[in-house]
């Protein structure tokens, strides 16, 4: 989906639902519109654009400023690592909200979490630790069943960075085919760890309509927005500096990226910690 800049007449009722005219209202605030054209209702995903650019360079200073500038002088405890990581998953949060009544996503619906999601390190430690200390041993007892029946049904790796993009695309679909719920999927639909939940899930967002995620959600489009372009980027580099997963790194061609797995890689069976192996 491609951004294209709406035009206003100064005349017409501002976009914002200010009840003003927008010669009297956003324009002087220099606020500029864009749209990623219609969604499943026939609306226009007209957007402050202004606002999702400030809310870039929000997240953009705030990594500078806590990850890339350390990067190569210093590591990062766990501790702080997943402070930073949730202070950036609440400014994605605040970037996507203006989209969020043009999508066809309802808490329930869950097409999406039957998907190959995967995270770096500090995310899947982030969601371990928010499972120990949140869930009850029962909900772990669960979780830990519904993980050993998924790895049963199921065909990923632990070292997805060593396959090529059509075999690991390949792996995305033929997982989407099994169309198995993730372990922490709830019985109506919702998600138990929401609050800790990836940028992968985070992101996913669709404009098309509900039935279309029921037929193939994997061949859903969902859009490259701002703040999870930048968002992603940031906690790529983040796990990178955390001392404990410094080993988690792979090199593509001179290029340093954080290795990333599917969760039930990630996450060991007895929940004690995550899989730290390279």
């Amino acid at each position: 989906m491609k951004e294209k800049k709406v035009k206003i007449k100064d005349q017409n009722l501002c976009l914002c639902n200010s009840g003003k005219a927008y010669e009297d209202c956003c324009k002087l605030k220099k606020q500029e519109y864009y749209t990623l054209g219609k969604n499943y209702e026939d609306k226009d995903i007209i957007f402050n654009h202004t606002f999702n650019m400030e809310v870039y360079d929000e997240i953009t200073d705030y990594a500078m400023y806590n990850i890339f500038d350390l990067e190569g002088q210093s590591v990062l405890t766990i501790s702080k690592s997943i402070e930073i990581l949730n202070n950036i998953y609440e400014k994605v949060n605040r970037g996507m909200n203006q989209f969020v009544d043009f999508a066809a996503c309802k808490k329930g619906c869950s097409s999406c979490c039957s998907l190959y999601v995967d995270l770096t390190a500090i995310e899947a430690e982030n969601i371990r630790r928010y499972i120990v200390d949140n869930k009850s041993d029962d909900e772990i007892n669960v979780y830990k069943t519904k993980l050993k029946e998924i790895k049963e049904k199921v065909e990923t790796t632990s070292r997805p960075y060593e396959l090529s993009k059509e075999d690991l695309d390949n792996l995305h679909y033929e997982y989407a085919l099994k169309d198995i719920p993730c372990m922490f999927l709830k019985k109506d639909g919702s998600c138990s760890v929401y609050e800790a939940r990836p940028l992968s899930c985070r992101k996913f967002i669709v404009f098309s309509s509900r039935d279309k995620c029921e037929d193939n959600v994997s061949k859903v489009i969902s859009p490259n927005l701002a703040s999870t372009n930048i968002g992603r980027l940031a906690i790529d580099h983040l796990s990178m500096i955390t001392g404990r997963y410094k080993n988690l790194i792979y090199i593509n061609e001179g290029d340093k990226s954080p290795i990333k797995r599917p969760l039930i890689q990630w996450i060991k069976e007895d929940f004690d910690d995550i899989n730290r192996q390279p």
